[in-house]
């Protein structure tokens, strides 16, 4: 392997549980390499299991944060954000951003986490559907004025948390919609539909819902909470992927030379794909660390 430089670079692309844990735990272990951290976000590592109490007011935006931008420069880490990636060129390896610029690296980690999938509907683009996953969509949804029903799409526990907090905070009603949901709902204001969206009615802006029974439900808001594995800028390579994420060895290796991931962008090669917990993700990128910290002495050792 030719190095960028005299030191290796190791480029993370995702401030997650997983890219911060792993940039922290490599430094410790590692301090002669660059780090470069990138965050499409404009805020350092924060806590996505606590969004729903900064939406009910119970938290307040500094107490979500796992880290300051002062603590990565303590740290001697490079953190990068509010930077879009554009694409990844692994035969060059050089990452390339959205607002013009480029990053070479000779390691690679994915860890850029998961991002909301609009589905391929009628209505889609109409004024009034909305992601609801960062911090900067419900810093706007506290901003909104909101006096009719809610419509919700998503499938786990954190959706239906949002569901409960919308209701009681605006005291409206909230249908949370998608196809693998529990039954019930721990609140008469939350009803809970196993179906999905195939229409979005409205002139300009939204209307209604029509779902796939046919049943039609008065809204003039979408928020969608249903994720996907965020590596779209690795479209047009050979890496290998499974229903939109990145898929590893138990090293965190993906078939790719000199690119690793960890965390929920990623899923072990030959198993299911599975929604990862807190604890896990910060695991693999703890894991990823050990493993990276002996990669670089290895190189280093090369060209000593």
């Amino acid at each position: 392997m030719q190095l960028v430089s005299n030191m290796v670079r190791i480029v993370i692309i995702g401030a997650s549980a997983a890219g911060h844990t792993l940039a922290v735990n490599l430094r410790e272990k590692e301090k002669n390499c660059f780090i470069d951290l990138i965050s499409e976000e404009a805020y350092p590592c924060y806590d996505k299991r606590r969004l729903a109490k900064f939406l009910a007011g119970s938290l307040k935006e500094e107490d979500l944060f796992l880290a300051s931008e002062s603590f990565y420069n303590e740290k001697n880490v490079t953190f990068r954000q509010a930077k879009r990636i554009s694409l990844v060129n692994p035969a060059k390896k050089i990452v390339y951003f959205k607002d013009k610029g480029a990053l070479e690296y000779d390691l690679l980690v994915i860890a850029s986490g998961r991002k909301v999938v609009f589905p391929e509907i009628s209505g889609i683009k109409k004024s009034g559907v909305s992601a609801l996953c960062c911090l900067d969509d419900f810093k706007s949804l506290i901003n909104r004025l909101i006096i009719d029903t809610v419509c919700l799409v998503g499938d786990d526990s954190i959706a239906l948390e949002c569901a409960e907090v919308i209701a009681a905070k605006y005291n409206i009603e909230v249908k949370l919609i998608g196809s693998q949901l529990f039954n019930g709902a721990a609140s008469s204001r939350v009803e809970v539909i196993n179906s999905r969206i195939i229409e979005i009615i409205g002139e300009g802006g939204i209307q209604a819902i029509k779902l796939e029974d046919g049943k039609v439900i008065a809204t003039s808001l979408v928020f969608f909470m249903r994720v996907a594995g965020n590596v779209d800028f690795f479209k047009n390579t050979s890496l290998e992927t499974s229903d939109g994420l990145v898929l590893v060895d138990e090293s965190g290796r993906t078939n790719l030379d000199s690119i690793f991931a960890c965390g929920s962008a990623c899923a072990l090669r030959g198993h299911p794909a599975q929604a990862k917990a807190w604890d896990e993700v910060v695991k693999e990128g703890s894991l990823l660390a050990e493993m990276l910290a002996k990669t670089v002495k290895e190189l280093t050792c090369r060209i000593s």
